[in-house]
């Protein structure tokens, strides 16, 4: 971090450091918190997030008042550098004034995306490698407590090897085998079974003639994952160990062995098998989800060691972000997954016990990995099965966005180790064992405010505050409907913003208001309500009268019993209702019986014909 004045590390001890000179910080909780505010540098952390980022789901009692102890401790601490950093609270959220580029993990991260542009030279990527990788002292936020940091390591550590290895890899394609011995010696040490450091150390050895430690090395690596995780090693490190081998320990190093590097993680050969690309663009306006993406790259960080299958199912309402963040969170990860990723929008379709319409997803997926299809072609099964063959022995990244069940998911889902796959649905798929399950709420006041100050522009919510915070809390804090508002009035630029949440306030024209052709809450919301409406079981059309009668119902809060009065319905039986309505997302449960109605849910229930069906009966 050449040339700049204050640096604060993550990458290893957290630090704040002036010049050379490290201050001290104070004891690892109140690193904690430092830390939990520099990985959103320069964006208000609400207070909650940062508790819950610092003690975790069982946050103590005054968990807030030593969180406002170590934020004033903090603020000693910064104001002791020559230009001081500032802490700031805004409506409930603290913001840390810091260049994002002085916060060593974010300057990390600019560094390898430039080192990844494919037109970016070896000599100049080796230069922006070796400055990325500079403060690599350690296991980032070492010492640091809590499942926060925790999840932030496992999803940090691959990324960090994965550099490396990709310095490695342009090093030696300039001649610099040496150096590349040198460096990997200490990391192998420290990360002994990650195969892209192996496989870049064992082409260095092999590059200076000592093929004998490059076999020797392949060895004990072999050994290891044996022992420690019942596995052996990847293609690309056995394809190397053959082509030593083959070489001789007395020939001179080939250019196969010597000099061909491969990327970070291991791919094929794109000449034998297509690699498919079919994330969806990231559209734009994306706040807040720190700790979700956190957690995503955490359980995918096994896969990148060639680890079992990893699978990410995340659910919420309608309209709260599940795909945006899935596919943000794809993109993410996407360079542990050299062998191509797949996309499917399921569009909630082909659940209860219709899994046959998943045949021309699983061809459609067949042909795009190069597997040509028989003129006649069975159900499911075979389908399946073909998939599975096809995707064994690659690393591949499957989304599956929009599924209603979990036994729609199954035939979708790549089981070969090292793969992955994330998951979008309304429901908690449950069914899905093994998987890492994230629900979704909708987003804090400041993020609201981020997202809309990123699709509005700056200038245009830094004009009236006021308005915007009333626009977001119209809006219900939902990602999907603050695009629809912000892009109603994104072609209207001389409207004042006053005008739109004007309009939001009057309940009979805020869904008016959010019903865009391609963004539409109106048409998001119909979807959960028509999967019980439309449903077979009886049950599920009770839970839907029961979902218009409680619309009409005067209170955003209620209690099982205040329902069952309401409903003329026993306690069990009112409550049995309800929780099929939370399982259906058109009901939050803040509390064990307690159920409230969002205000969105609400008038579009309203919209809904008056219930014909006695949910008594």
């Amino acid at each position: 971090m050449t040339g700049q004045p204050v640096q604060l590390r993550l990458i290893g001890p957290v630090q704040l450091a002036e010049q050379g000179r490290v201050l001290d910080v104070g004891p690892p909780q109140r690193q904690a918190v430092l830390a939990a505010l520099a990985a959103d540098a320069g964006t208000p952390v609400p207070v909650e997030l940062l508790v819950d980022r610092v003690w975790g789901e069982r946050p103590p009692d005054r968990a807030r008042t030593a969180l406002y102890a170590h934020v004033s401790r903090l603020r000693r601490v910064l104001a002791r550098l020559a230009a001081p950093v500032r802490l700031d609270r805004r409506n409930g959220a603290y913001l840390l004034g810091i260049d994002r580029d002085r916060v060593d993990l974010h300057r990390f991260h600019r560094l390898l995306d430039q080192a990844k542009n494919p037109r970016c030279a070896d000599d100049r990527r080796v230069l922006l490698l070796r400055e990325a990788l500079a403060n690599w002292c350690g296991e980032p936020m070492a010492g640091v407590p809590g499942t926060w940091a925790a999840g932030l390591r496992r999803g940090t550590e691959p990324v960090l090897i994965g550099a490396a290895a990709l310095w490695a890899q342009a090093e030696l394609r300039l001649g610099h085998a040496a150096a590349v011995i040198d460096r990997l010696s200490d990391l192998i040490g420290r990360y002994p079974l990650a195969e892209p450091l192996v496989a870049a150390f064992m082409r260095a050895l092999s590059a200076v003639g000592r093929q004998v430690e490059a076999l020797q090395c392949y060895a004990t690596t072999r050994d290891r994952l044996r022992e420690e995780l019942g596995a052996e090693p990847g293609s690309d490190l056995r394809d190397l160990h053959l082509a030593i081998l083959r070489a001789g320990p007395d020939r001179p190093p080939t250019a196969s062995v010597a000099t061909t590097v491969r990327p970070a993680w291991p791919v094929p050969d794109p000449t034998q098998r297509p690699i498919p690309r079919q994330l969806p663009s990231l559209g734009a306006g994306f706040a807040g989800r720190v700790r979700e993406l956190t957690a995503i790259e955490a359980a995918f960080a096994a896969a990148a060691y060639g680890g079992e299958a990893a699978v990410v199912a995340i659910n919420g309402r309608g309209g709260v972000g599940c795909s945006a963040l899935a596919i943000r969170a794809a993109h993410r990860v996407a360079d542990r997954f050299p062998d191509g990723q797949l996309y499917v929008n399921l569009r909630g379709g082909g659940a209860g016990g219709q899994r046959e319409r998943l045949i021309p997803v699983l061809h459609r997926f067949l042909r795009t990995l190069g597997v040509s299809l028989p003129a006649r072609t069975g159900g499911i099964e075979e389908a399946a099965g073909m998939y599975h063959l096809a995707t064994a022995g690659r690393r591949l990244l499957v989304v599956v966005d929009n599924a209603r069940a979990a036994v729609d998911v199954r035939p979708l889902l790549p089981a070969d180790p090292g793969c992955g796959a994330i998951v979008t649905s309304r429901r908690a798929l449950v069914g899905l064992d093994g998987a890492t399950h994230l629900h979704l709420e909708p987003l804090s006041e400041p993020e609201a405010l981020d997202m809309l100050r990123q699709l509005l522009g700056a200038r245009r919510v830094a004009a009236e505050p006021d308005a915007v915070a009333e626009v977001a809390r119209w809006c219900g804090y939902l990602p999907l409907a603050l695009r629809a508002a912000a892009a109603r009035f994104a072609a209207r630029p001389r409207w004042p913003l006053a005008e739109l949440a004007r309009r939001l306030a009057d309940d009979r024209r805020r869904l008016d208001v959010l019903d865009l052709t391609e963004l539409s809450m109106r048409h998001c919301l119909a979807g959960s309500f028509r999967d019980l409406s439309a449903s077979a079981d009886a049950k599920d059309h009770a839970a839907a009268a029961v979902f218009t009668r409680l619309a009409r119902y005067d209170r955003d809060d209620l209690s099982s019993s205040d329902a069952a009065v309401h409903l003329c319905l026993p306690v069990t039986e009112a409550e049995a209702l309800l929780e099929r309505l939370v399982d259906a997302r058109l009901l939050d449960s803040p509390a064990p019986g307690r159920f409230r109605m969002p205000h969105l849910l609400r008038l579009y229930a309203l919209e809904q014909p008056h219930p014909v069906t006695d949910p008594a009966r």
